[in-house]
């Protein structure tokens, strides 16, 4: 069967289903090829055409603004809006209709939205978010918070109560502490992506986030600052994040030391995937047996240590374990893909260039 005979309902599935990403959301430019093909499949996926609202470029987007104040039923056709917040403070100012506040624009698009990235956005932008909007019942991906900004799990919480089919959510630069601000019950979304960047992991909010994700979380991504160490990792400790982790598959560690990876893996027995930093990568025979990918990111520390040499430590607990190593490309990784392909050979990894 040809895409001309499918009826066009079943193709705007398909064409909701090829834009979509677990771990980066919604982009209408993968479905450039599918419009490409024939004038029916175009106009078929027609309302989901330019339905991406932003590149990261600063808010307000007078391109956006403009063609919804020209075309008003445009607002009814985003899926996606990514824009940086330039650490905007929701005020009083921003109740008003002329406003440029991004908070009524989302408001108007609520009921359709499935993305929604707002870099560098406040505490105050998340609060009023969460009282303009009745309900996000589509929202898939959301991500927010950025540098130099202070997010509170408290505002997180205001805002995601109105998100129940969240899948994917991204946390940057979450702060420990205002835990008053969790409720008892449980998150009102099952997460299959997790990233977060703190200064360091906060136990009661790790647990809330994952409340509901107990078996549908497939990857974890968790950044934390230099002061971390064993002994403040107590976000491990929860009886939720221990079922959380003990059926993972997917992490993602941006740690400072080898000993703080190594204790994570402790709880990670299912583990299929792992990304870390090359200088952090701890002994081999800490690695989950089930492990059969491992990711290298650049080196941790700036400037690089001179000299760096990669040597991986110890042997993998199966000896008929394979584990396949890729590479970020990146100029900061410290030593050659070369001399990294040949320490890996000698330990008993399979390199993949």
């Amino acid at each position: 069967m040809s895409l001309v005979e499918l009826p066009a309902e079943l193709l705007l599935a398909i064409a909701e289903h090829i834009s979509w990403d677990p771990k980066h959301g919604w982009g209408s430019w993968r479905l450039l090829p599918l419009a490409q093909s024939c004038r029916y499949v175009s106009s078929s996926v027609a309302p989901l055409i330019g339905s991406s609202v932003g590149h990261h470029e600063p808010w307000p987007l007078r391109s956006a603004l403009q063609t919804i104040h020209e075309t008003p039923s445009y607002i009814h056709r985003v899926r996606s809006i990514a824009v940086g917040m330039g650490f905007h403070i929701c005020g009083s100012e921003c109740a008003r209709e002329e406003s440029n506040c991004i908070a009524p624009f989302v408001a108007q698009c609520q009921h359709n939205l499935v993305h929604l990235d707002l870099y560098k956005s406040t505490n105050e932008l998340l609060h009023n978010l969460a009282s303009t909007t009745d309900a996000l019942p589509r929202l898939r991906f959301l991500s927010v918070g950025g540098d130099q900004v202070s997010l509170s799990i408290g505002a997180v919480v205001a805002l995601t109560r109105h998100c129940p089919s969240l899948e994917a959510l991204c946390l940057i630069s979450l702060q420990s502490g205002d835990n008053i601000m969790i409720p008892k019950w449980s998150a009102p979304f099952r997460l299959r992506y997790l990233h977060l960047d703190a200064g360091y992991v906060d136990a009661p909010a790790f647990a809330w986030l994952c409340s509901s994700s107990v078996g549908s979380l497939e990857h974890l991504t968790i950044e934390t600052d230099s002061g971390e160490d064993v002994e403040g990792m107590a976000w491990l400790n929860t009886d939720t994040a221990k079922k959380t982790l003990a059926v993972l598959t997917r992490l993602t560690v941006h740690f400072h030391t080898s000993l703080c990876v190594a204790h994570v893996l402790g709880y990670t027995p299912n583990l299929t995937h792992l990304t870390t930093h090359i200088d952090t990568l701890p002994a081999l025979y800490i690695l989950p047996p089930s492990l059969i990918g491992l990711h290298l990111d650049a080196l941790y520390y700036y400037p690089l240590p001179d000299p760096f040499a990669f040597v991986p430590e110890g042997r993998l607990q199966q000896p008929h374990q394979i584990v396949t190593v890729s590479l970020s490309r990146s100029p900061y990784l410290g030593a050659s893909s070369q001399d990294i392909a040949k320490a890996c050979e000698r330990a008993g990894l399979q390199f993949c260039q």
